[in-house]
């Protein structure tokens, strides 16, 4: 029947564009099934991944990534160990942010070249999954320049549209995207926009095994060695932002005046004092309410003996002895309670005060002085002659 036949044109002189026809008698009924609708009527749902499966090919790239992650990886500690690199720049570049971009970037031009030459990357060769380049050009076969755009083409859209050029997390967004376009169009956006043809092959036990061992043992490798410096990233990057949203809260407050006030609970509490000093100062107290300079002096003195790092008794010693009119004892003994306390006030004023008068008595003292009468040179008897 003429209705089942299948004619299909094969070009015969590209200058004069005649065509010869062969076809089958009948049709095969698999045919749809082994290239999509390649080979269909207009009109169907276009198709250029036959009995597409996100996870095979997912587990695919995760392979060939994590292989040519792993010769990255022994490069550059070989380059390391040589000197050539320092090892911070090891440690960065085999980190858990930097590496993915490098590794996944890296892979474009090798998947690039692999492309042009085999029709599958060692994980999609695992997994029995091919790519076929250039598919609606009858003449690509022999256009290895056609072939290398439209590999390059896939390579890099897989990149930058499938994983979000190895970025983390964005490339979780992208993946479930495509995982979504994938099986709702049967193809990837690259794959459409590159012209090119995937096709799976039967996934059996064997192979669902052994993809199961190098999937697993590559998510176990790259997760031992990432583990720890990813949180250690993240911890330092978290006190980082946290600081620094600290910082730029107070600078706030205090360009808007909005000052920083603290509860009474807040404040830490004054030390409290020992019942001897509270009695020491009672008695200080009393006497200067008396006026009885001279006992306080004595007192005082005794205090400072008795507590020598206690600033209230060397100010209280240092006013008796300036109402005794002791300046100078009393410059001593206010400098010694400055040192110990140098933010109080009241001492201050009265170490000046003191220091002033001294500096006057010592003047009217040096001027008051009777001046030295010039010595009497004694003559002797000769002399007189």
């Amino acid at each position: 029947d003429a209705d089942d036949s299948v004619l299909i044109p094969i070009p015969m002189d590209p200058k004069t564009g005649e065509m010869a026809f062969f076809g089958t008698a009948f049709m095969d009924a698999n045919v749809g099934e082994d290239l999509g609708s390649v080979l269909t009527a207009k009109g169907k749902t276009k198709q250029r991944s036959t009995a597409p499966d996100p996870g095979l090919r997912f587990a695919a790239r995760i392979i060939d990534y994590g292989l040519w992650g792993i010769l990255l990886g022994l490069l550059v500690q070989f380059l390391g160990s040589m000197g050539i690199l320092s090892a911070n720049t090891v440690q960065l570049l085999t980190g858990p942010f930097l590496a993915p971009v490098i590794i996944t970037l890296s892979f474009v031009f090798v998947e690039t070249a692999v492309l042009v030459f085999l029709p599958a990357t060692p994980g999609k060769l695992v997994l029995d999954i091919h790519v076929a380049t250039c598919v609606s050009n009858p003449y690509a076969a022999t256009e290895p320049g056609a072939l290398l755009s439209a590999s390059w083409r896939r390579a890099f859209w897989v990149w930058s549209r499938g994983i979000a050029a190895g970025v983390i997390p964005f490339y979780i967004f992208t993946l479930l995207r495509a995982r979504k376009t994938l099986v709702k169009s049967k193809e990837t956006s690259w794959d459409f926009d590159s012209d090119c043809l995937v096709t799976h092959g039967k996934a059996g036990l064997p192979i669902t095994a052994l993809a199961a061992l190098l999937v697993g043992g590559i998510v176990w490798l790259y997760a031992t060695q990432w583990a720890t410096p990813f949180w250690q990233t993240m911890n330092a990057s978290w006190r980082y932002a946290t600081g620094g949203a600290s910082s730029v809260q107070g600078t706030l407050k205090t360009l808007t005046g909005d000052m920083p006030t603290y509860a009474p609970k807040e404040l830490p509490t004054a030390p409290e004092k020992e019942n001897r000093t509270i009695q020491l100062e009672k008695t200080a107290q009393e006497l200067v309410g008396k006026q009885d300079w001279k006992s306080l002096s004595e007192h005082c003195l005794a205090w400072t003996k008795e507590e020598e790092r206690n600033a209230d008794g060397w100010f209280c010693y240092g006013r008796a002895l300036h109402e005794l009119a002791d300046h100078a004892g009393a410059v001593t003994a206010l400098k010694r309670a400055t040192l110990l306390d140098p933010s109080n006030d009241d001492i201050r004023r009265l170490l000046k005060k003191s220091s002033l008068i001294d500096m006057q008595n010592k003047q009217l003292r040096m001027r008051g002085a009777p001046e030295q009468a010039e010595p009497v040179i004694q003559r002797g008897t000769d002399g007189g002659r």
